[in-house]
């Protein structure tokens, strides 16, 4: 770009990109070319997400090369590289952007996953929700030392952590007000906590023939067993998600100009599986409430002082962690370990992250060859049931 006297950068938002510039970070490039002898005479911002309203964006970004102009007119001819930090900080947007993580209390979980996408990405209010104060401590100091420098590991300290349990409508309403009076206001939810059931029905009731059970009369012990579990599954994955969109919502969407939630989902909400049957279930529930939510939200946001709340749901296969042998009711999981080809939280927590710094929005299936599998799914369901029942051994 030396000698070049227009310069087109992207500049896609106010956060940082893993393909792109933000904004911040245009802004940035041109002050290093304009040291040159050589600087450009214009620079041009292109390739701006729709989110971005250009008035007020323009407005800032002039407001600020007057303010950048008149502090440089006090300097002498010859300035230290970078000499603009001492009035501008290109990180300010990641500083303040303020995350919430519910469900954080494992180490190789999503959520700490997750947190660590967010503290590469410069965040300082970040959040940490879990069940266990212990495990969020363990969380917390895994994240401290995986930082490189004093600076990361500062920031990694400055984690807060909130024990809760997300499924409890007197910890939600206290997440929601600690979120309040400590940041003074929430960006983006990341609702990673659930819970699964990996038996199937008749095996919940004592009566599953696969299993060598013979009786075929259900009593009352067995229909309560199946109902005590149902009813964990649906306050884990449904119930406790409703509790805290109703308590985040209006908060993101009147302390936000950007809110996001980003939901941890399942293929298992898209595609059914034996030994999964409740699962399956109270996850599609979980799927729709939010989908619905998200309808509700667009309607809001015509209202006077409602942000627009985006909705993502990342919907991965099999994850290795300890939620497939420590978050499992009804029974321990038919199958003992993970398949061999199960992906990592760290994967999914870097997609995650990276749906919403693209504005990602809807369903996002992981693999995504399983969008195709979703797609078909009324066509080849034989198919993809005889594929499930190798995959669980059923």
């Amino acid at each position: 770009m030396a000698g070049s006297q227009v310069v087109v950068l992207d500049a896609l938002n106010m956060y940082r990109h893993p393909s792109h510039f933000s904004i911040p970070q245009a802004i940035t490039a041109v002050l290093k070319l304009a040291m040159r002898p050589d600087p450009p005479v214009v620079a041009l911002f292109v390739d701006m997400t729709h989110r971005i309203e250009y008035r007020t964006t323009e407005a800032q970004l002039q407001k600020l090369i007057e303010a950048l102009r008149t502090f440089r007119a006090t300097l002498p001819a010859t300035v230290p590289e970078n000499w603009w930090a001492e009035i501008w900080d290109a990180d300010a947007n990641e500083k303040s952007k303020r995350i919430v993580i519910l469900g954080a209390s494992s180490v190789n979980g999503i959520g700490a996953a997750i947190a660590a996408q967010c503290l590469a990405r410069g965040a300082h209010n970040i959040l940490l929700v879990g069940r266990r104060s212990d495990a969020l401590r363990e969380v917390k100091i895994a994240l401290i030392a995986q930082q490189d420098t004093p600076e990361q590991r500062e920031r990694a300290e400055q984690l807060q952590l909130f024990v809760a349990d997300c499924t409890d409508e007197e910890d939600v309403l206290r997440i929601a007000d600690s979120v309040t009076q400590n940041f003074g206001g929430i960006d983006t939810v990341y609702i990673v906590f659930g819970i699964m059931c990996g038996q199937p029905l008749l095996a919940l009731a004592d009566m599953d023939p696969m299993a060598g059970a013979t009786r075929t009369q259900p009593t009352l012990n067995s229909l309560r067993s199946v109902s005590e579990v149902a009813q964990q599954c649906s306050n884990a994955n449904m119930t406790g998600t409703a509790l805290v969109l109703a308590a985040l919502i209006p908060c993101l969407q009147t302390t936000s100009k950007s809110p996001y939630v980003a939901l941890i989902g399942s293929l298992a909400a898209l595609i059914p599986a034996p030994t999964r049957s409740l699962y399956c279930a109270t996850k599609a529930a979980q799927q729709m409430l939010v989908q619905s939510v998200a309808s509700e939200c667009r309607a809001q946001a015509e209202k006077k002082g409602r942000a627009l709340v985006q909705f993502v749901t990342v919907a991965p296969s099999t994850v290795s962690t300890s939620f497939s042998t420590r978050l499992v009711i009804g029974g321990r999981d038919r199958r003992a370990h993970p398949p061999s080809n199960a992906m990592s939280a760290e994967h999914v927590g870097k997609l995650a992250v990276q749906c919403v710094d693209t504005n990602r929005t809807g369903i996002v299936p992981i693999p995504f060859s399983y969008f195709f599998v979703w797609l078909l799914s009324p066509i080849i369901s034989p198919w993809i049931e005889r594929g499930a029942r190798r995959r669980y051994d059923y």
